[in-house]
């Protein structure tokens, strides 16, 4: 009998705990939905204001593109802009001109603009006017003022020669706008963005006060726009009622109330949570309030709780009515068993209960568990897979040669130790779909301690790859944003040499000797300039890692190099000797060094040095988790900047976290999941006021690298044939015509792929046929090298074609061997790299 009393305790307390677990389970998922609805109302809210700020910068692009914007200027640019402005609540998009003097100069010169007397509203004499002299407003209702002076309000000539000082967009305080009727229609805010005369010195605030030209201003409605992101398909509030005040929560601070009842102003009201949050919005502050209402404690499944704890309390009845009748039978020996019964299905609930996919296995790897998670992903049920070779239901291959995945069960059994694998395996499941997973497995040991089976622990990552893989693209993108200046002046260097060099060797008075060496000079320039674009091309390439076999010294030190360019920072490079070769894909991780090198460079804005160090390192078992044990090759990425404090340090390789005004939050973020997929780790120490230093350790390869072919000497390429040559520009057709007459081949041109085609089937028919054919890959607004080749060897099999384009980074450039053509050559080259091209394609050897 006391059994049977123990089981009923047993099961009793296992309910309560079962009943206390299913509402603190509730509570959480309550507590996220309520999180998941704060935070995504605050990107939206941070999202919308960003989009406001940029369409007024990019108005101010418009003024830094032209000296004098007159009307038409103005009104053509914001119909291109085509903005959203319900969505984003812009009421007017104007500019003011400043006026100081010449007052009467300046009306007659807008009446004459605008055709229609110009004056400045209200009239008198003050010392500085920013009178409204365009104005594109977006409120039907609204009356456009042309003259009207922001100057005369003094909270908006505060906020104007505060923006003004610090060449930045800012805010008025809250007021309010009258309609044609000169009654309030709504209240909302003025923006200022001031616009510097071209060519001026702004580095300082007197500099900037003396330069400025104007300002543009933008009027925004709060109401409107936050109506339009709460309506918005995908916001949804789950029963949050959501309010936006300006400063403190007050009555007469509220911008905006999504149900129209002020709750955060009324203490009585019970809120299951509640929470309010400071947005900074430019020079300005809202408070975000959120409560719950009763819709959202509807939504709660509050009546699982209920319902676990009236189960429990059945099932412990009934097992403790079947213990009762069997007790005197089976004694000691059911009892046992009961108990081994309720772990077991303990057991079985929690592991069919958890996200992650578990497959447990005996010692000779053969399944004897697969929970729910692990079914799906799998594509076995738990009869299916009971008994077969965990090989059998579990088939990994490598992510980028495919090939079969080393079977991390089977090292478990051998070594007793826990393995964990790499984000570059993918799942096949049983249907063929593949899924990008990370796994680890682990011995099951009896209570002597011998291993008696093992437990594999794996999740679907493909949604996160995903993400990473569009970090990498939205940080690439600020990348090359930030390192364009200094391409632009490399660029314009290599320029300069070459029309200085050709138009020296045009003037009269040169000898031909001199003449040669000029062209020679411009013709390196231009072959750097080749080289340029190539690194540009190669530092923009995306997508999945495409890894090789390279040594990394002449790639850091040449990212270095490029990240640097035109900046007033220095990079010191050192090396250890013989640096181990690594396996890696050369463009993404260029970018890992370009965002940390760029960072380095933010770091000192006033100059400096950054130091970048190879070195090989060998670590131990548990040196640097997650890291194996093995050879490594690290990275030292050093500044002598700022630094970053140390409650900071742990958060810098989050997603969208920065301290810096204006970024992303992804350069660093992107470097991390970079250096992750190459199975590697990066980590960063900072010392305030001494500098930071971040340290990356990529696996050592043991393959050979494969040298580059060198270029053979320069050597004079005669040939004989016809040669037809195919490019939408006449300019490069007639150069490429010059080229291949002196090496003594009749050279017949074509502007698309049609008229290609057709000069091509004629020198057929007439026993005159072409040796070569030589094809611009893009030809715009009509037929390109890469439909015409498919025609040309529908025309003709055995036609030899040679691909040619500026962008080398393209598939069929890449592949052309596949597309059908039998060579190919990068703009721009030499006539010599023609020639040769031409020799050996002509004499039968393919490239």
């Amino acid at each position: 009998m006391g059994v049977a009393y123990l089981i009923l305790l047993t099961a009793l307390v296992f309910t309560f705990i079962a009943f206390n677990r299913v509402g603190n389970t509730i509570d959480a998922s309550d507590r996220d939905r309520f999180e998941n609805v704060v935070t995504q109302t605050r990107a939206q809210i941070e999202r919308r204001m960003t989009r406001c700020v940029d369409q007024i910068y990019n108005v101010r692009a418009l003024f830094a593109a032209s000296r004098s914007v007159e009307i038409s200027e103005w009104t053509t640019y914001l119909d291109t802009m085509r903005l959203r402005h319900n969505d984003l609540g812009i009421r007017t998009l104007g500019y003011l001109e400043k006026v100081t003097t010449n007052k009467e100069a300046f009306l007659k010169y807008r009446s004459l603009a605008i055709k229609t007397n110009f004056t400045i509203i209200p009239p008198g004499n003050r010392p500085v006017y920013y009178p409204m002299v365009y104005v594109t407003h977006f409120d039907p209702l609204a009356e456009v003022i042309y003259g009207l002076d922001h100057a005369v309000r003094p909270e908006r000539l505060e906020t104007i020669e505060k923006a003004i000082d610090q060449n930045a967009a800012l805010m008025t305080p809250r007021t309010h706008f009258l309609s044609r009727t000169n009654v309030r229609s709504s209240s909302g805010y003025m923006i200022y963005l001031p616009i510097y005369k071209n060519g001026a010195t702004i580095t300082n605030t007197e500099q900037r006060r003396a330069a400025l030209q104007g300002l543009v201003s933008m009027t925004i409605v709060p109401q409107v726009m936050l109506t339009a992101m709460f309506d918005e398909e995908g916001h949804q509030n789950n029963g949050v009622d959501v309010e936006i005040f300006e400063g403190k929560p007050a009555l007469d601070n509220l911008i905006y109330d999504d149900d129209q009842k002020i709750r955060t102003l009324d203490t009585n009201s019970p809120n299951a949570f509640s929470r309010q949050i400071v947005l900074p919005v430019l020079n300005r502050e809202w408070t975000v309030s959120f409560n719950t209402t009763p819709a959202f404690d509807s939504a709660s499944p509050r009546y699982l709780q209920w319902l676990t704890l009236c189960g429990g309390l059945s099932m412990s009845f009934l097992v403790f009515g079947i213990a009762w009748l069997q007790a005197k039978a089976r004694a000691r020996a059911e009892h046992d068993e009961e108990i081994l019964a309720i772990e077991k299905e303990e057991l079985s609930v929690t592991l069919f209960s958890i996200g992650d996919g578990v497959i447990t296995t005996d010692s000779n790897a053969k399944v004897v568990l697969i929970n729910k998670a692990a079914q799906l992903l799998t594509g076995w049920t738990q009869n299916e897979a009971h008994g077969k070779s965990v090989n059998e239901v579990f088939k990994l291959v490598y992510e980028n040669n495919r090939e079969p995945a080393s079977n991390s069960v089977q090292k478990v059994l051998q070594t007793g130790e826990i393995i964990e694998v790499g984000n570059d395996t993918i799942l096949i499941s049983r249907d063929g779909r593949e899924h990008a997973i990370a796994d680890s497995a682990a011995p099951i040991r009896n209570k002597a301690g011998n291993i008696t089976g093992a437990v594999l622990v794996f999740r679907d990552i493909t949604e996160k790859q995903k993400l990473e893989s569009q970090l990498v693209k939205e940080s690439k993108l600020e990348s090359v944003g930030l390192l364009a200046g200094g391409i632009a002046h490399d660029f314009n260097n290599m320029l300069t040499v070459i029309t200085a060099n050709i138009s020296l060797a045009r003037m009269q008075g040169t000898s031909p000797d001199e003449r040669a060496q000029l062209l020679g000079d411009a013709e390196k320039a231009a072959l750097r300039a080749r080289d340029l674009t190539q690194q540009l091309l190669t530092f923009a390439k995306g997508g999945e890692p495409i890894k090789k076999t390279m040594a990394l010294e002449p790639l850091v030190r040449e990212a270095s190099d490029f990240a640097l360019r035109g900046s007033n920072v220095q990079c010191q490079f050192s090396a250890d000797q013989n640096v181990w070769p690594v396996e890696i894909d050369d463009g993404q991780f260029r970018q890992v060094l370009n965002n940390l090198i760029i960072n380095a460079r933010q770091a000192m804005p006033d100059g400096g040095k950054v130091e970048v160090h190879l070195e090989n390192v060998e670590l131990e078992k548990n040196n640097l988790p997650p890291l194996r044990a093995g050879k490594y090759v690290k990275i030292s990425v050093m500044d002598h900047g700022a630094g970053i404090k140390r409650e900071l340090l742990p958060r810098i390789f989050e997603p969208y976290f920065t301290t810096k005004k204006g970024g992303s939050g992804l350069g660093l973020a992107t470097a991390y999941s970079v250096v992750r997929k190459h199975g590697g780790l990066i980590k960063a120490e900072s010392m305030p006021g001494i500098g930071s230093i971040f340290q990356i350790f990529l696996p050592a390869s043991d393959k050979r690298i494969i040298p580059s072919p060198k270029e053979s000497p320069q050597k004079k390429f005669s040939g004989s044939g016809r040669i037809l040559i195919m490019d939408d520009e006449v300019a490069v057709l007639k150069i490429l015509s010059a080229m291949l007459e002196k090496f003594g081949y009749e050279v017949e041109t074509a502007l698309d792929g049609a008229e290609a085609l057709r000069l091509y089937a004629a020198a057929r028919a007439n026993q005159n046929p072409f040796a070569a054919v030589v094809m611009d890959l893009t030809i715009p607004n009509g037929m390109g090298g890469r439909e015409a080749i498919k025609k040309l060897l529908e025309l003709d099999p055995n036609a030899k074609a040679i691909v040619s384009s500026g962008y080398s980074l393209d598939p069929v450039m890449a592949n052309h061997r596949l597309h059908g053509f039998a060579g190919i050559i990068p703009k721009p080259y030499r006539p010599e790299d023609l020639g040769r091209m031409l020799q050996e394609i002509i004499a039968g050897k393919s490239h």
